[in-house]
């Protein structure tokens, strides 16, 4: 064989088995930890708002417009598990006088360093046909799916960003960003908000939206709106901000709406049946009688063909409204119920293993001897 069978063998078999496992086990890892993780990346965004803030008390720094999480490959070649954070004014890359920060992220970009310490042992066996560029090459590969799981985390500990009293203090622009990419590259929002809209806006986005067919609307602003009994099925509403709208007797049927913010929103009778709503958050959310038949919004784990997990955290029904709520066939693992309010819930067949409920909510639940023994009960 010449060297290019070699390379061909070295990622066919080591490089694909070795990444898979330590994903499996990072994936593992990362849920167990979560809470740890999530208070310390808070911790260091409320420590880089301060900064900002009293930049801007000094006079020394504008609004600002939007803060980026970059990752860099630099570091990661250089084995240092640190991200660029940059808040920049309305001139965005163009800022003269951008504010920077290192955060270091080890808890999640140690993996990629166990894969190349991991795939440097396998070489000896290619007899010099495979050297340690190819182990490096073989880690960039996967830079991505870790700055994935750094998005997650990163979304988790903002979601309740307006609560934060340095957020309130800081001066910001009207539409205020927070995104993630590669140095100065495609960007993922983690945080997105706009100025208050007109009714005229609001009905634009009622058209745009009922009844179109395979539309794309994902990291879409359609908060504080009124969207009542519209037609969403076969969306992608994934990660979508309907925070505080009327969604009630909407037809959210065969939608994705992954990681999708409802949180205090009006959602009576509305139907997701047979959507994708994993890690979606829907707390203090209105959902008498809604429907969530043959709904997956269970957590996932790493597979060889899909490496993406979509449910990491759960779906958060955290005090949500959910009396005469039909859950049955639906998967529900991981789902925090806590606070919520039953009575003739339906949740029939419906898979909630690791879910989470406080002790007085049961009395209100019809629950199986299998689904009792699989929750969890605080």
């Amino acid at each position: 064989m010449d060297r290019a069978d070699y390379v061909k063998k070295f990622y066919e078999t080591d490089v694909l088995d070795i990444c898979y496992d330590t994903i499996v086990n990072a994936d593992l890892e990362l849920k167990k930890n979560k809470a740890e993780i999530v208070k310390k990346l808070t911790d260091k965004l409320n420590k880089f708002f301060q900064k900002l803030i009293d930049l801007q008390k000094r006079g020394e720094k504008g609004k600002i417009y939007c803060i980026a999480i970059q990752v860099l490959r630099t570091k990661i070649l250089h084995k240092e598990c640190k991200v660029l954070v940059t808040a920049y004014d309305e001139n965005f890359y163009n800022d003269k006088n951008p504010v920077n920060a290192y955060f270091d992220m080890e808890d999640i970009f140690k993996y990629l360093f166990i894969i190349e310490e991991k795939l440097d042992k396998e070489r000896p066996k290619y007899i010099r046909k495979i050297n340690y560029d190819d182990v490096e090459m073989a880690v960039q590969r996967f830079v991505e799916m870790y700055k994935d799981y750094m998005v997650k985390f990163m979304k988790i500990s903002l979601k309740d960003l307006e609560k934060w009293e340095c957020f309130k203090e800081l001066d910001k622009e009207d539409e205020f960003f927070i995104i993630t990419c590669e140095y100065k590259d495609n960007i993922e929002f983690v945080y997105k908000a706009l100025g208050k809209r007109t009714e005229i806006e609001n009905k634009k986005i009622v058209e745009e939206i009922n009844g179109k067919p395979k539309g794309i609307f994902a990291y879409e602003l359609f908060n504080d709106l009124n969207l009542a009994e519209l037609d969403l099925r076969n969306e992608n509403f994934c990660f979508t901000n309907f925070r505080n709208s009327n969604l009630s007797f909407c037809d959210i049927r065969v939608a994705f709406c992954i990681g999708s913010d409802f949180r205090n929103c009006t959602m009576v009778g509305t139907s997701f049946e047979h959507s994708f709503i994993h890690d979606a958050d829907f707390r203090e959310s209105n959902l008498f009688g809604a429907i969530f038949r043959n709904v997956n919004g269970n957590l996932t784990t790493p597979t060889k063909e899909v490496l993406y997990t979509a449910g990491f955290s759960g779906v958060d029904f955290r005090g949500s409204i959910l009396q005469r709520a039909d859950f049955a066939d639906g998967n529900f693992t991981g789902a925090d119920f806590r606070y919520a309010k039953f009575e003739e819930t339906n949740f029939k067949e419906t898979n909630l293993q690791g879910a989470i409920f406080d002790k007085d909510s049961l009395k209100d639940l019809k629950l199986s001897p299998k689904q009792l023994e699989e929750i969890i009960i605080e």
